[in-house]
């Protein structure tokens, strides 16, 4: 029978129409989720992998850009140190008593025994053994940490405990009335600490001085970046450290 143009094409593109619904279908089957090859165990366990690396790195960049920051505000605020930067390493005291840390420079970095140590919030311990690559640092609140202060003009020595992340005034030259929140500082002639670091702040007041409390600034068991204070001309090849 014989058709007109505008019947043919009329067919022309109805033909058209059902070819691109064809070729539409077998393209969403072809990309559809269930048509793809399922992800094996072993790629899902190396997805698992690098999602726990780049959680791990992430952490280091926080953690390295921390101690830069102490090593900066170092640089600035304490001229007459040398600041080394150091990561706190897990580690598990074994004595009831002692409080420690290990750290992961040591005498090939230049630390010797009897050095500083200072976190984020202020005092942090004194480095008391030390090894190629490791230090290890007494915490301030171990009971046998001892840092001299200043308060409103008067000094004294604090010592460390009796509870976790605490000191107490243990010798003052003078009588002094504490109040709750006064911040105690670093008096900076013992040549472990400069002058004006933080000590912590007094948290509770007693009568006699030695019952009061002083909070430490930082969370010594939280930290994990610190830097360890050299003190400049220290020479490590003399005796007494050429100071």
């Amino acid at each position: 029978m014989y058709q007109g143009p505008a019947k043919r094409r009329a067919a022309r593109r109805a033909l058209i129409g059902w070819f691109v619904l064809l070729v539409i279908g077998i393209s969403a089957r072809s990309w559809s989720p269930a048509a793809l090859p399922s992800v094996t165990a072993d790629e899902r366990m190396e997805l698992a992998r690098l999602r726990r690396d780049h959680g791990l790195l992430e952490a280091e960049i926080a953690s390295l850009r921390t101690r830069l920051g102490l090593v900066e505000r170092a640089v600035e605020t304490f001229p007459g140190f040398r600041a080394v930067p150091a990561r706190v390493l897990p580690f598990v005291e074994l004595s009831p008593r002692a409080h420690s840390a290990i750290i992961d420079v040591g005498s090939d970095d230049g630390v010797a025994v009897g050095f500083g140590v200072v976190g984020p919030g202020g005092v942090f311990g004194q480095v008391v053994d030390v090894i190629a690559g490791r230090s290890r640092v007494r915490l301030a609140d171990d009971p046998e940490f001892r840092v001299r202060f200043h308060i409103d003009g008067d000094e004294g020595v604090a010592a460390g405990g009796p509870t976790q992340e605490s000191l107490h005034p243990h010798l003052m030259k003078e009588f002094v009335d504490f109040e709750v929140g006064d911040v105690l500082m670093t008096v900076g002639s013992d040549g472990r600490f400069p002058r004006d670091v933080i000590v912590g702040r007094v948290s509770y007041t007693t009568h006699p001085y030695r019952g009061s409390r002083i909070e430490l600034a930082g969370n010594t068991r939280e930290t994990n970046s610190v830097v360890v204070l050299v003190p400049r001309g220290f020479d490590p090849s003399q005796p007494d450290g050429g100071g």
